[in-house]
């Protein structure tokens, strides 16, 4: 027996109604359409998370401790994204496929048109085959009276330490000074990711996924009042309950954030 229940915080199971045999496999489905999104998204919320805790960190008292740590974490965020979102786009679509091929347009062109782009690419692979380049850490009281942070790379170590830089980012350097700020240079990669993620989740079904989160926020409207998680609980043979959690988080996100293109 299978039923639409209420899971409080409290662990107390409020049971809502009865399910039909279409009607779990429907919500099943649902669910999974969801979680795919979720676990497609996720990259993304890695990177900035880490973009995040890096800028926080810089307002601190001891940045130094941490910002290191931070930086290979964006570092393997941003090639982890790219990387998943040009595997997924071609599991769903095809190699050959239009949708990869937009993708592979948008990042070539954050490529071509951003120096940012380009130097955190090389810097990544610096990183990665070489090792992680000294980060000079400049503190100074701005006019507001506040400690103001800024972290600087050495444009001469990372020529003499990493001879993979690309011959387009080498001319970059030309008119770069010796001593790179980097955050401002992270804060424009932030809007290149945060763009080529959205033009990924674009080539989704989004249709789809309104749908599925429409149908999910349409059970939550039985809770009523009822204060917990929504979920489906069967009762098995040996007399245990095999619970999955509804994702209503990622529906109400879904409804609040994305829309579909009317064409």
């Amino acid at each position: 027996m299978v039923h639409l229940a209420i899971i409080g915080k409290d662990k107390r199971v409020t049971f809502l109604k009865e399910l039909l045999e279409i009607e779990i496999n429907a919500i099943i489905t649902h669910c999974n359409i969801l979680l795919r999104f979720d676990k497609d998204t996720e990259k993304f919320r890695i990177f900035k998370n880490s973009y995040y805790d890096l800028k926080n960190v810089l307002q601190s008292d001891d940045p130094e401790n941490k910002n290191t740590r931070l930086i290979l974490e964006l570092m393997s965020a941003f090639r982890a994204l790219l990387d998943h979102w040009e595997t997924e786009l071609k599991r769903k679509f095809g190699k050959q496929s239009k949708e990869v091929e937009i993708f592979k347009k948008a990042t070539n062109k954050e490529y071509d048109e951003k120096f940012s782009y380009r130097f955190i690419s090389g810097l990544r692979n610096c990183i990665q085959h070489v090792s992680m380049p000294i980060i000079r850490i400049n503190s100074s009281i701005n006019e507001k009276n506040l400690v103001e942070t800024k972290l600087y790379l050495s444009k001469s170590e990372l020529l003499n330490t990493f001879d993979g830089w690309k011959p387009k980012v080498l001319e970059d350097f030309i008119t770069q000074p010796d001593s790179i700020e980097l955050l401002p240079i992270l804060d424009d990669v932030f809007d290149s990711i945060k763009q080529l993620n959205d033009i990924a989740i674009n080539l989704l079904n989004i249709q789809e996924l309104v749908i599925s989160s429409q149908v999910l926020l349409g059970l939550k409207k039985l809770q009523g009042n009822i204060m917990g998680d929504l979920a489906i609980i069967e009762s098995v043979p040996d007399l245990s309950l095999k619970i999955q959690i509804l994702p209503i988080h990622i529906a109400d996100y879904i409804i609040s954030n994305i829309t579909v293109n009317k064409k």
